[in-house]
């Protein structure tokens, strides 16, 4: 029952404050709790979900996904294996030329599973007068990187094969088999019921629905470190990053704030078993809209797995691999938090803040259809540092853009 008027009046000036501070806090609350964003499910039907609501933010993180930037972002244990990925509907017998650069600056870095044959030396040297390139860790261990091919179940591939890369003339990649024997959930799922025939069937397959599957299924089995191939990589600090995933989105409660364009996750860790009741849960639906929800099994999944994962963090729960973090988005992706400002970019590799740069459409466009002149000029001359014999006929650049980044040696 509210108080009357003249009870309202008679309130001390410091008691009428407080209530009108509680009235905007009530107000906030709301707002929060009737935005929305269509992510959610009633049943099998997508529904109008809410922006994480404010109890939940106030359970678990208070204000939204953050980075934890208080903690070290590198382990001082051995490297991890790294995992690419490629699925297709037909046995991979070579690269697309575009992702040559950054598997080769991979290749140099990390290492990889498999022989290979390799002119010259693999010493990384920074382009002279050029933007500096850190390489702070101990050398790899072998093998470290592994290509796998996910192919359908009735395409049949040599267990590997081999294509040349940059100056590695027998790079081996591994056809991926989802094992229904395995002690991992995605592999039984896939082989239940027409869970597989599904996943390839919707327009004869959806590559990124497919890629999202096989990086959850292989990091389930193996552990380690799943890694798109549009990430050009400049220092091998990589391999030793915390468990977590990367923050992407700039909206701290967006529905594709966390990213699963790198992450590290050990093997049949509670978070994956979080995001695999996830999929399973949700994927039925999703695949009647014909896949087209985007983002929906890879950023926005990993996501709400990492809301439901703290939530049970909070609650006391104690996981084995609980010291999961956040990896600030400087690390990974750069050139997007920095919008694309060279300067920005070169100041943060320079200062060991950025060990890769996730490329993207931005750049992987221009490298297709080699129109160079697009790229901007830091970003062509890491290129050309990172991977010197896939860059070595490229035409100079336009332009030399800012002072402090000019052409590497042989592009003048």
């Amino acid at each position: 029952m509210l108080a009357p008027p003249a009870v309202v009046a008679r309130l001390g000036a410091p008691v009428r404050q407080l209530c009108l501070l509680c009235t905007l806090v009530a107000f906030v609350l709301i707002v929060l709790l009737l935005e929305e964003e269509s992510f959610g499910f009633s049943g099998d039907e997508p529904v109008a979900y809410h922006k994480y609501s404010a109890l939940v933010w106030l359970i678990t993180r208070g204000s939204g996904i953050h980075s934890d930037d208080a903690r070290p972002m590198f382990r001082a244990d051995a490297a991890t294996p790294i995992h690419l990925i490629f699925a297709s509907k037909e046995c991979v017998q070579s690269l697309a030329p575009e992702y040559h650069c950054m598997v080769e600056s991979m290749l140099r870095q990390f290492g990889y599973d498999g022989e290979a044959s390799v002119d010259g030396g693999l010493r990384l040297k920074p382009a002279p007068g050029g933007p500096p390139l850190r390489s702070s860790s101990p050398p790899p261990s072998p093998r470290q990187l592994i290509l796998w091919n996910f192919v359908p179940d009735d395409v049949t591939c040599e267990g590997s094969r081999s294509f040349p890369v940059g100056p590695f003339k027998n790079v081996t990649i591994k056809t991926l088999r989802i094992d229904i024997d395995g002690e991992s959930p995605f592999g039984k799922w896939y082989h239940s019921g027409a869970n597989g025939k599904d996943m390839w069937s919707v327009g004869g397959g959806v590559m990124w629905v497919l890629n999202d599957f096989a990086r959850l299924y292989v990091l389930s089995v193996y552990g380690g470190m799943y890694l798109d191939m549009d990430f050009l990589v400049l220092d091998k600090k990589l391999m030793h990053v915390q468990n977590g995933v990367t923050i992407s989105s700039s909206d701290p409660t967006g529905a594709h704030r966390l990213n699963n364009a790198v992450m590290r996750v050990p093997r049949n860790s509670t978070f994956l078993q979080y995001a695999f009741e996830d999929w399973a849960t949700h994927f039925h639906a999703f695949r009647a809209s014909g896949f087209s929800w985007y983002g929906f099994s890879g950023p926005a999944l990993t996501t709400r797995t990492w809301v439901k994962y703290q939530a049970a963090i909070t609650a006391r729960r104690n996981f084995p691999d609980d010291a999961f973090t956040l990896l600030n988005p400087n690390l990974t992706q750069p050139f997007q938090t920095s919008n694309g400002d060279c300067a920005s970019l070169v100041d943060l590799v320079s200062k060991g803040k950025a060990v890769a740069i996730h490329l993207e459409n931005r750049i992987t466009r221009p490298l297709r259809s080699r129109k160079f002149s697009e790229l901007p000029p830091c970003i062509y001359n890491y290129l050309a540092g990172a991977c010197p014999t896939t860059s070595r006929d490229w035409p100079p650049l336009a332009a030399a853009g800012p002072a402090s980044v000019v052409p590497p040696h042989g592009h003048k």
